[in-house]
């Protein structure tokens, strides 16, 4: 059982850390950029990305493609 936690634990900080190198990218660049999963839900956008589309990140991040 403590291995499971320790390993939950490795998880969580390996997703959060790849996480955050996303975000710096989509920060960093001027072009359009959008991370969707694997069933078209948008997890993020840029400043570039909202501003095309007249969006805000709150219309568009957790929402999917077909709903926006």
């Amino acid at each position: 059982m403590y291995r499971m936690v320790l390993q939950e634990r490795r998880q969580r900080r390996n997703t959060e850390k790849m996480l955050r190198r996303y975000q710096h990218i989509l920060s960093s660049t001027t072009d359009r950029m959008a991370i969707l999963s694997p069933d078209f839900v948008y997890l993020a956008v840029n400043d570039a990305y909202v501003k095309a589309f007249d969006k805000t990140m709150e219309q568009l991040v957790g929402l999917s493609v077909i709903d926006v």
